[in-house]
């Protein structure tokens, strides 16, 4: 069975690379307007949540530093401040890679 699957492996990557090429996305008839609005919609409310998160983490650190444990807080904002970046960017990354 092994055997079969190893001599089959290359055979079989060139005919998925061969239809993943072939690919052309296409919206549903009268659902491309109702879907990037609400992609639209979402990706500024992803927006509007990355910028509170950093916001948050930012006050947290203050508070934290005030009580002096601010050691004890950095990876955690860090942890923080990358997850609202990278929600932040989502849209502009998946956009830059479909166009």
């Amino acid at each position: 069975m092994l055997d079969i699957l190893i001599t089959s492996a290359p055979a079989l990557s060139e005919q998925i690379i061969a239809v993943g090429e072939n690919l052309s996305p296409q919206a549903p008839p009268g659902a491309e307007e109702k879907v990037n609005t609400a992609l639209a919609y979402f990706m500024w409310g992803c927006i509007a949540i990355g910028i509170m998160g950093v916001m948050g983490a930012g006050a947290w650190f203050i508070m934290a530093r005030r009580s002096g444990n601010s050691e004890e807080v950095q990876s955690t904002i860090a942890r923080i401040v990358g997850g609202s970046l990278l929600i932040i960017l989502a849209g502009p990354i998946v956009n830059a890679l479909v166009s």
